[in-house]
């Protein structure tokens, strides 16, 4: 003779994992949704749910989705399902008006960012052009070519200048096109060979302060994913 589980909040909210939260593999209390299951004397459940989206049929979704696993469970005379629907909370420093956005690179108003999954698809072809683009609009540009490996920006821009330093020892970019640049490509011989110290990022970090006196926009260009640690991006600061 089977003995029939006893009607606890544990109970239905393990029932409630197969509850998928609309275009996810995972559950809504695995995603924390299920705020507080309770049951009466009577067997009268109420589930509150909070759920952060901008999509209005999601809660519709869930409210479905619940009601239909508990009316398969045995002993529940009534259940009700309140959900509490609220747009998620933008994160700090994000938001949808290009008008309040800000740069993290000292010195630029703007960054932007030519990005790829992979390395050869033109990311350096494209930041060369939309930097001496922009420069013929009238702004301040600077370029910097953070490819260690294969640096390409000196032989696009047609320069093999040294770029200088300052007294902090900070890099100041050549100009080529009307675009202050600066690249590994620049402060080597064609056939030097490179080595850096400590992960490849930090050395490409390195060279962001260099930008700090170029104003306008500035595109740091870096190189391939697979050399990159799987992203491989190209960014334009604007100060």
């Amino acid at each position: 003779m089977t003995t029939q589980q006893e009607l606890t909040p544990e109970l239905i909210r393990a029932a409630l994992t197969t509850v998928k939260f609309p275009g996810f593999s995972r559950d809504i209390v695995s995603f924390g949704l299920v705020k507080k299951i309770d049951i009466d004397a009577e067997n009268n459940v109420t589930i509150d749910l909070v759920i952060e989206s901008k999509n209005a049929d999601i809660p519709r979704y869930i409210f479905e989705g619940v009601h239909g696993v508990m009316k398969h469970l045995p002993d529940v005379k009534h259940c009700d399902v309140n959900i509490e629907h609220k747009a998620p909370e933008a994160k700090k420093g994000i938001n949808d008006d290009p008008s309040t956005w800000k740069s993290s690179v000292p010195g630029a108003k703007h960054v932007i960012a030519v990005a790829s999954g992979k390395g050869g698809v033109g990311k350096s072809t494209v930041s060369a052009n939309l930097a001496v683009a922009l420069s013929k609009l009238g702004y301040s540009v600077g370029l910097v070519d953070l490819d260690i490996y294969g640096p390409s920006m000196s032989l696009m821009f047609g320069t093999k200048e040294r770029p200088g330093a300052n007294e902090n020892d900070e890099f100041l970019p050549v100009t080529a096109h009307g675009v202050k640049l600066l690249s590994m490509g620049l402060l080597i011989n064609e056939s030097d060979p490179v080595a850096v110290r400590g992960p490849p990022g930090d050395a490409l970090r390195a060279a962001v302060p260099a930008q700090r006196g170029v104003g306008g926009r500035g595109f740091p260009d870096s190189g391939p994913a697979s050399r990159h640690g799987g992203h491989s991006a190209d960014h334009c600061a604007d100060g």
